[in-house]
C-alpha cells in the first residue's frame, strides 16, 4: 500500500491508501468500493466504483481512461 501524506485515509491516519500493482485491476484485484489503485506500469489511476469482487474498477487517469 502507498500512503499519500496530507490526504485523509481510511486507516485512521492522515494518509490515503492506494493499492499499487502492475496492470489493470479489473478482474484481478478484489476490493470494496472507494478503494484506489495505481498501475505502476503505466501510471494509470483507478477507483473501485461498484461490487465486492474484482470487477467494477474505473480508470480515472491514464492511457485507459
Amino acid at each position: 500500500m502507498v500512503e499519500i501524506p496530507g490526504v485523509p485515509g481510511t486507516n485512521g491516519t492522515n494518509f490515503a491508501n492506494v493499492l499499487p500493482g502492475a496492470g489493470s485491476p479489473e478482474g484481478v484485484v478484489i476490493a470494496t468500493p472507494g478503494t484506489t489503485y495505481l498501475n505502476i506500469t503505466d501510471a494509470s489511476f483507478w477507483i473501485k466504483a461498484t461490487g465486492l469482487g474484482s470487477n467494477g474498477w474505473i480508470c480515472l487517469i491514464g492511457a485507459t481512461a
